[in-house]
């Protein structure tokens, strides 16, 4: 049976199979399989989804703060941003956004509440950024290595033994996960 791919997959399995030197169809379902954990890893790691997504009545809490940080970044369509505080329409002159960091700013501050703000907004990449899918590659491809045991480093017959290859995920990726990062 077919693996299908993830709509909001960081890359995909022709481009995969070239950076890894890979010409057969042999290995495209385990490659699609990986395709996916590596990008719901990323988008965990990152704890953000980078295909541009539209969230619809996404709750948060006023703290009376000026700024409400969104829990995605960039906004895509500022002009299609609606929020509400207790089911009533903010009108959209009160507030403006701050596009890449997804923040909304209102100058008399969000009102005090639990769960009090609904917003809708697009936000994300129109594709994916090309650093990103790199990494995305490196794990696939890292990963893809130890299954096929490409990282045995030594066998001995003999009283078998053997032994992998230390194997991690390169620090090239991981920086780029990490300057993508969104802590709230």
């Amino acid at each position: 049976m077919a693996t299908t791919p993830h709509a909001y997959a960081l890359t995909d399995l022709d481009t995969v199979k070239e950076a890894l030197g890979i010409v057969t169809a042999t290995d495209d379902n385990l490659l699609t399989r990986l395709i996916n954990a590596v990008t719901d890893y990323a988008e965990r790691h990152c704890g953000r989804r980078f295909k541009d997504t539209t969230y619809t009545d996404e709750l948060y809490s006023g703290d009376g703060d000026y700024e409400l940080i969104l829990k995605q970044c960039p906004l895509t369509d500022t002009q299609a941003v609606i929020v509400k505080i207790d089911d009533v329409v903010v009108d959209a002159a009160d507030y403006y956004t701050i596009k890449p960091e997804g923040v909304l700013h209102k100058n008399s501050g969000w009102a005090t509440g639990i769960q009090n703000i609904k917003v809708t907004y697009s936000a994300g990449f129109a594709a994916t950024p090309s650093d990103i899918e790199q990494a995305c590659i490196e794990l696939v491809g890292l990963i893809y290595k130890r299954a096929k045991n490409a990282e045995l480093r030594s066998e001995t017959i003999g009283s078998y033994a053997v032994t992998y290859a230390d194997v991690k995920a390169s620090p090239f990726a991981m920086d780029i996960l990490n300057f993508y990062r969104k802590d709230i």
